[in-house]
């Protein structure tokens, strides 16, 4: 197929190409302004979102469990968010100021998100 891939595919290539270098960017950026232990919690939550994608776009069967589970994952992600409505305006475990923990959240669910829904789409 040569280096550079079939030459009809060669800008789904690029465009992985780029769509992985933002996610990558923004997952490193979610660490510098949040937690190690929240981006980490938010990024590794993508399996929920394939399952979701899979159901929507390939029919795949949606158990009860499966629906117990993403409730779950939303809601330990919006716990690991520490919205201000839920736990008030001073939080505990957060050094600077909040937007930078609200920056890192979009962050680190943005880049992820990339990765996993976007860029299997591009193959």
């Amino acid at each position: 197929t040569g280096f550079l891939g079939p030459r009809d595919k060669r800008i789904y290539l690029v465009l992985r190409g780029f769509l992985g270098s933002n996610a990558m960017i923004l997952l490193y950026y979610a660490v510098q302004q949040m937690p190690l232990a929240d981006a980490t919690v938010i990024m590794f939550s993508n399996p929920v979102f394939t399952s979701i994608l899979a159901w929507i776009f390939l029919k795949e069967k949606c158990t009860i469990w499966d629906c117990l589970f993403t409730v779950f994952t939303f809601t330990g992600v919006i716990l690991i968010a520490r919205p201000p409505f839920l736990f008030g305006e001073h939080l505990s475990g957060i050094e600077d100021n909040y937007t930078n923990h609200v920056k890192g959240t979009v962050a680190a669910f943005g880049g992820d998100k990339i990765n996993t829904c976007l860029t299997p789409l591009l193959c």
